[in-house]
């Protein structure tokens, strides 16, 4: 009797459980839809921006900012490589990249030109940065653009410290590829002109021994206005006269020069 009393005792706290499940669902059936509460995230990252500006503002008046922009002015100030206009455009893309960065990757942009940097103002890119400018200085706008994307020099914004390293040995490669090329061109040059130099001198000695037996210019007529080719002006010697004389009869006679 007391398990069947324990039986009957647990039915009944299933079927109240049963309905006061149903009751309730019931009752959310009929009272009205709540609001949505989805806007609490919204308004939660509406807070985020506002901290990544404020974190960028700090990065970008902090020391080390400051520094990079000195530094990257010396190497503007400095390099012969890009022109006027090419680095306004560098500007610009720097400003822009800078504006659409979120702090972390600011940080990173940071990072990244810090160690450029030290290549960029580097005794090594500075001479080979010299070397180059120099080369490209009478070259017309589409050559000079060609051979920085040969070199891999196009944009040295978007380029890191490895690469500009990678650049450096690019262009100390060219430059002596253009040196060898030259000292091979005036090595040529030099030889053609010696020979030359020696068919002249030749052509000049076989002129002097073809005229050695002509005494031309020492003649009597030499540096005066007498024509060399001109006969001398006829002027026989004066004959010997015939001597006279008279005898002792009075008669005249002569005697021959001969």
């Amino acid at each position: 009797m007391a398990m069947t009393k324990s039986i009957a005792i647990s039915m009944a706290l299933v079927a109240a459980g049963l309905s006061c499940i149903l009751g309730r669902s019931q009752l959310l059936g009929q009272q009205p839809a709540r609001p949505s509460t989805a806007p609490a995230p919204a308004a939660a990252s509406a807070k985020a921006p506002a901290t990544t500006d404020a974190e960028k503002s700090k990065i970008l008046a902090s020391d080390a900012w400051k520094q990079v922009m000195s530094e990257y002015q010396k190497w503007v100030s400095s390099q012969a490589i890009y022109t006027t206009d090419d680095v306004k455009k560098m500007n610009a893309k720097i400003s822009a990249a800078i504006q659409s960065m979120s702090a972390s990757d600011l940080q990173e942009y940071l990072d990244d030109w810090q160690a450029k940097l030290k290549v960029l103002n580097g005794q090594n890119f500075q001479e080979a940065q010299a070397w180059l400018g120099a080369y490209l200085e009478p070259c017309t706008d589409g050559y000079r653009a060609k051979t920085l994307k040969q070199l891999g020099l196009t944009d040295v914004a978007k380029m890191s410290a490895a690469q500009l390293d990678d650049a450096i040995a690019r262009i100390r490669a060219d430059r002596l590829s253009k040196e060898a090329s030259q000292a091979a061109f005036e090595q040529s040059r030099a030889a053609q002109v010696h020979m030359l130099q020696q068919d002249y001198a030749a052509s000049q000695q076989v002129a002097q021994q073809a005229t050695a037996g002509l005494n031309y210019g020492y003649g009597p007529g030499f540096n005066t206005m007498q024509s060399p080719y001109h006969p001398p002006k006829f002027n026989p010697p004066p004959q010997p006269r015939m001597h006279f004389y008279v005898n002792g009869q009075g008669q005249i006679g002569y005697l021959l020069p001969f």
